[in-house]
């Protein structure tokens, strides 16, 4: 939360994911940095709005991998923020949101533009 700006915040996301695929094991790691800007002065249960830039580096391992990537991402969200403080937990925070997310690969065999919208149901935020 901004001192003088209460509705905005800044935030980060970590972005991990390993998993098998047809082609060998995949790796993806992400940074991403971003703005939020709340409805609401009550942070723990306020509708907002988001915008995160960042980068994502997806690796695969196997015989038949194809090129790591280097991707540029971007993602617009709408959110509601549900406080789960009558439940005993005071700085995790449910909040759902839809997203839509613009990603750009910067390297490999060619360059791909992908748009996904993303309904992200089961997520958590941590505030303190």
């Amino acid at each position: 939360q901004l001192m003088h700006f209460p509705e905005w915040q800044i935030g980060g996301r970590f972005i991990y994911l390993k998993d098998t695929a047809t082609a060998g094991d995949i790796e993806n790691l992400g940074l991403q940095g971003g703005v939020i800007y709340n409805l609401d002065q009550d942070l723990k249960n306020s509708v907002y709005f988001s915008l995160y830039l960042g980068m994502l580096w997806n690796k695969e391992f196997g015989n038949s991998a194809g090129e790591n990537e280097e991707v540029l991402i971007s993602t617009l969200a709408l959110g509601k923020r549900f406080s789960l403080k009558d439940w005993g937990v005071t700085h995790i925070i449910f909040s759902p949101e839809v997203a839509f997310q613009n990603s750009h690969a910067t390297t490999g065999g060619d360059f791909s533009y992908e748009q996904n919208l993303e309904f992200r149901f089961l997520q958590f935020s941590l505030l303190f």
